[in-house]
């Protein structure tokens, strides 16, 4: 006997079913299913929630840190060098509910100064401001009176690595409350 006459035997020998009956078997074989796994499904459920709760994957949008991808430990306390992870300014520029990550430079207590575009965290260089940004759009600096700001212990002073980020050094972001903080951020790649 051929294989083509085996399987021609075979489907003339199996018996058709109906739509109802196919649903009807399909609801079986799914409620068997879900007796015979209903831990895993619970264990499956509980993990999704815990890890949900407390943290998020973030995708950096820019190259101001050189990283793409962070994952945020939801209201981990942050300290200096830290990334941080903060909902974007009332600015009117970004929308609200965007996340910023930057690196935490300067922290409550801390002096900011600035001498010409060069910000400065107690004494300590931390960058030049450009007067304009990639696109030419005028960028306004973050205004610090000669004497130097002293950060509140609820403030942050936040940076990119890059040259061009847009962080505290320009007015449209500034100082960060840690208020608006959500976490601290783990680069991952």
């Amino acid at each position: 006997m051929s294989r083509d006459e085996l399987i021609d035997t075979v489907d003339a020998a199996t018996p058709r079913l109906g739509i109802g009956q196919r649903n009807r078997r399909f609801a079986q074989l799914i409620t068997g299913h879900l007796k015979r796994q209903w831990f895993t499904y619970i264990l499956l459920v509980a993990c999704y929630w815990l890890v949900t709760a407390n943290y998020r994957l973030l995708p950096n949008a820019s190259n101001s840190l050189g990283v793409s991808w962070f994952v945020v430990r939801l209201h981990e306390p942050v300290a200096r060098e830290h990334f941080v992870a903060f909902r974007a300014p009332n600015n009117g520029l970004y929308p609200e509910s965007l996340w910023w990550v930057k690196r935490v430079v300067g922290v409550g207590g801390d002096v900011v100064t600035r001498r010409d575009d060069t910000y400065f965290v107690n004494g300590r260089e931390m960058g030049v401001a450009r007067r304009s940004g990639q696109t030419g759009r005028a960028m306004e600096l973050l205004s610090v009176p000669e004497s130097g700001r002293v950060l509140g212990i609820n403030e942050l002073f936040v940076m990119g690595d890059h040259p061009y980020s847009f962080d505290s050094r320009y007015a449209a972001i500034g100082v960060v409350d840690r208020n608006a903080t959500i976490g601290r951020a783990h680069a991952i790649y």
